[in-house]
């Protein structure tokens, strides 16, 4: 996650020419230094061809500014709880805008607006975020994600997204904008990469198929119909330390198993280690 306000790297541009000749800034790190594009979209096609069921997948490279690698990135999944993604960014505006007390009770929760957008990531915890959207507003949320958000064909109640949508939102929690409250953007990335163990496993699926040199800020959405996964929608930024490189995946399925969602997850890092 970028620390406090988004960087402006308009004054790379005369020192960082491109691969390709030309002066694009999106294609050097700020000291100015050239960045390997890493392709992945061979990786994505290779594992959706060997894999059942429907899936969509995005991957964006946060270096480069960059789609790298996609498929059925425009069609409309069930979200399950990758919904509260929108619940929770809109909350946190409200309360770095001061317009939420962040130590308000919400609802018959118990738990403050802080506890609650913080447990709504963390646990996927239901209660807090139904109860933070009610008092967002069903209207008002969807106004924030269509005009805010920039995402026109996203309305919350429906439970549907494509996989550029989930990576749009993903990418507003990297680079924060209109959040500046260094408590509170440290509160988001705890939220997102470290998840207990419930009676739910939260980080069975991306975050189990990296090593730990790659920080995985994650969030689940999925229905069990206790045979088989009827819903399993999985996104992460990852966060490769060693190599200061940074990327969000989506990936959005019917009737996939969340094992083979893990072994895409180690087959993403194998890719970027050794470009």
């Amino acid at each position: 996650f970028k620390g406090g306000a988004k960087n402006d790297n308009s004054g790379v541009i005369l020192n960082c020419p491109s691969i390709s000749g030309k002066m694009i800034a999106d294609e050097c790190d700020f000291s100015g230094k050239i960045t390997k594009r890493i392709d992945l979209q061979s990786a994505i096609g290779n594992w959706v061809s060997s894999v059942g069921g429907s899936k969509g997948v995005i991957a964006y490279d946060l270096k480069t500014n960059e789609i790298i690698g996609e498929y059925n990135a425009d069609k409309k999944y069930a979200t399950g709880s990758l919904y509260k993604l929108f619940v929770v960014y809109a909350g946190y505006l409200k309360v770095q805008s001061g317009e939420w007390n962040r130590n308000d009770i919400v609802g018959g929760t118990g738990r403050t607006v802080l506890d609650s957008l913080d447990l709504a990531i963390r646990e996927s915890n239901s209660e807090c975020a139904e109860s933070l959207w009610n008092m967002i507003g069903r209207d008002e949320l969807d106004e924030i994600v269509h005009n805010q958000f920039n995402l026109p064909d996203v309305y919350v109640g429906s439970l549907e997204a494509t996989p550029r949508e989930i990576m749009s939102i993903m990418r507003r929690f990297y680079q924060h904008p209109g959040i500046t409250d260094v408590d509170l953007i440290e509160r988001i990335k705890d939220s997102f990469l470290n998840q207990p163990s419930t009676i739910y496993n939260w980080r069975q699926g991306l975050p189990s198929g990296f090593s730990d040199s790659v920080d995985v800020y994650n969030k689940v959405g999925w229905e069990f119909n206790g045979r088989s996964w009827n819903i399993y929608d999985d996104t992460a930024i990852l966060d490769f330390k060693n190599i200061d490189r940074q990327f969000i995946v989506v990936v959005m399925t019917n009737d996939v198993d969340f094992k083979q969602i893990t072994r895409f997850g180690t087959e993403i890092e194998d890719i970027v280690i050794s470009s």
